[in-house]
């Protein structure tokens, strides 16, 4: 009976932490996957593993169609742009792709990160400032809104890197702050908020971007610190949402942590993505690498990292430098047995499940109507300015000048127009 009670419980406990999407969807959905997956040439099922970068402004359309139509990729991660000139290249590789593609945007404040004509939402800083964490929610919700409006399946965001580095290039206001539990609060928030608008997420950039001031585009960077160190600060907002069963996907970092592995970097190390994220922190869900194509991951030219990524636990590689020589690379590792079949079909029906529940089961053109109204409301300028309101801070109030008091004179300066709001304030005071 007590081992019976223990089974209970440790199944309903499995339950609640679960990141198993195909574990999620309905039986029509899980048919789907499934068909889909067993139509998939070897090549093609290895093909689904990668996302690779597209901007209607800086792209050549050509090599992209190329890479959708006869590689076969798994999805596309769309850059700078309009709304108009997105929508009309995404609907044009939907429409020969022979899989659907996930389409996936770095959106950290809304897909005004990467398209012109979108309403901006405020940074990770400003939003770690706010209080009310259910504002914060809105606006990550309305964000998402945004992006589905636009097509994307798939935000990597948010950075839940801890901002402990003032000299840091490349982090600084992309993330929530400096202290490790308002950062796991708000991306708490945040994940929620798409959560409740239908659109996937990827926190980032495991296992900790914060404490560098090198930035990993350019080179690698090293995240000195113990283990002790490293669970109380870059890993604990990580660990806390992984925990709260709330994590989609986690998205690795190019950076050298000497104290979880002194040879490979995050993105490429079995140490830190399969015995740290899946074994001890039990993370069944989707691992993307940060972009293939960034210097801080090709310091080796002797490594493959599309490669190498897949073989230490990643699912998806984002942004290859070479998409043929890494499908080829894989397959060959596949068909000698260096890496299990087995590995391949999770990862593969991982993406594919991450689609279904993403309703590209039933893929449908992207409306281009009205799409400029729809992703600038006043709605978006409401939420920018209760969330600009609530996120004023006193920094330092050493000679406790404020609160303001009555029957006390102020010197009140102003530049330009004399009547402002703080002067008309000022004048009922005193």
């Amino acid at each position: 009976m007590k081992r019976l009670l223990l089974f209970i419980i440790l199944s309903s406990t499995s339950l609640v932490y679960s990141q198993d999407i195909y574990s999620e969807l309905n039986n029509k959905k899980k048919q789907w996957v499934d068909s889909i997956y067993n139509s998939l040439s070897l090549e093609e099922k290895i093909a689904q593993l990668f996302i690779n970068w597209v901007s209607p402004e800086q792209s050549d359309f050509d090599e992209i169609k190329k890479l959708v139509e006869v590689n076969k990729i798994g999805g596309l991660i769309f850059s700078i742009g309009t709304t108009k000139s997105h929508i009309e290249w995404l609907n044009r590789f939907q429409a020969i792709s022979k899989t659907p593609l996930l389409v996936a945007m770095d959106a950290e404040w809304g897909p005004s990160q990467r398209l012109s004509d979108v309403f901006a939402h405020p940074w990770n800083m400003t939003l770690g400032a706010i209080e009310d964490n259910d504002l914060v929610k809105n606006i990550s919700k309305r964000m998402a809104e945004q992006n589905k409006a636009l097509g994307v399946n798939y935000n990597f965001s948010p950075s839940v890197d801890v901002n402990n580095n003032s000299k840091n290039p490349i982090i600084g206001n992309r993330s929530f702050g400096e202290d490790p539990e308002n950062v796991y609060q708000k991306a708490k928030a945040y994940i929620n908020g798409h959560k409740e608008a239908g659109v996937f997420t990827s926190v980032k950039h495991f296992p900790g971007h914060g404490d560098t001031d090198k930035d990993s585009h350019k080179t690698l960077p090293v995240i000195n610190g113990s283990i002790k160190r490293l669970n109380e600060v870059e890993l604990y907002p990580f660990k806390k949402l992984i925990d709260d069963g709330l994590v989609e996907s986690v998205m690795t970092a190019h950076l050298s942590v000497p104290s979880l592995d002194k040879k490979y970097p995050s993105s490429l190390s079995k140490k830190t993505i399969s015995n740290l994220l899946r074994e001890e922190y039990k993370f069944s869900g989707i691992t993307v690498t940060d972009a293939l194509d960034m210097k801080g991951v090709l310091q080796d030219p002797n490594i493959n990292v599309d490669l190498r990524a897949f073989e230490v636990g990643n699912d998806i590689i984002l942004m290859s430098t070479d998409v043929s020589k890494g499908v080829n690379l894989i397959a060959e590792n596949l068909k000698s047995g260096k890496i299990p079949m087995g590995k391949l079909s999770e990862s593969v029906k991982k993406i594919l499940s991450l689609k279904a529940k993403s309703n590209l089961d039933g893929l449908v053109e992207i409306s281009s109507k009205n799409i400029v109204e729809r992703v600038n409301t006043s709605k978006d300028t409401l939420l920018y300015s209760r969330a600009m309101e609530s996120a004023i801070t006193l920094v330092k109030n050493s000679s406790r000048s404020l609160p303001l008091i009555k029957d006390k004179k102020y010197l009140h300066v102003s530049f330009g127009n004399e009547s402002t709001y703080l002067s008309k304030k000022l004048k009922k005071i005193y």
